[in-house]
């Protein structure tokens, strides 16, 4: 019997715990996006939501996005208009700043541009849709993207094809990107 010598055998250990990390966060970014979807029509879901990324820091770009998120959906269930905008102000900031940080993340740009779709215009946060519809068109229409995250594709094409923001003709081209099995 073959012995691996321990340099090796710590290496294949770190390697081991880097997938199972990797596949950990996996899982729990596709948790906080089913609680983000929900968040807006539960106030359970949204202070779920929220509690769960309270913490969170901008040292994580994407999860400082979602505690940006997680904010604004409070403003949905909140009858204070200072309460609401309070949570406004420091989610519309921490969404910004996690885009600062990773300007080509589509999924930021994602929850910024559904979250700029969904705010009234007097609040004047609308100043990125079409930069941001753009990125997403073009990430729908990158045939690896179909495959290297398919919740994340499918919540985009699904979002994109029921926004206000989108032509008749753009909405068509998505739906025709779309597995058989997923076009409606």
């Amino acid at each position: 019997m073959t012995r691996i010598p321990v340099k090796y055998s710590f290496l294949l250990c770190i390697c081991l715990l880097s997938a199972f990390i990797c596949s950990a966060q996996q899982a729990d970014i596709n948790e906080i996006r089913t609680l983000l979807y929900k968040a807006h029509h539960s106030k359970v879901s949204a202070l779920a939501l929220y509690k769960k990324m309270e913490t969170i820091t901008p040292a994580h770009p994407l999860l400082f996005g979602y505690k940006g998120m997680a904010d604004i959906m409070m403003c949905y269930h909140t009858q204070n208009p200072y309460t609401r905008m309070q949570y406004f102000r420091s989610g519309k900031a921490a969404l910004d700043k996690a885009i600062s940080e990773r300007r080509d993340d589509v999924e930021l740009r994602y929850l910024r541009f559904t979250a700029q779709s969904n705010t009234p215009a007097i609040l004047m946060y609308k100043d990125h849709l079409a930069e941001d519809k753009k990125m997403l068109l073009t990430y729908l229409l990158t045939e690896a993207n179909k495959t290297a995250d398919k919740d994340l594709y499918k919540r985009i094409s699904d979002y994109l094809v029921s926004s206000e923001q989108c032509s008749a003709e753009e909405k068509n081209k998505i739906k025709s990107l779309r597995p058989v099995s997923d076009r409606s």
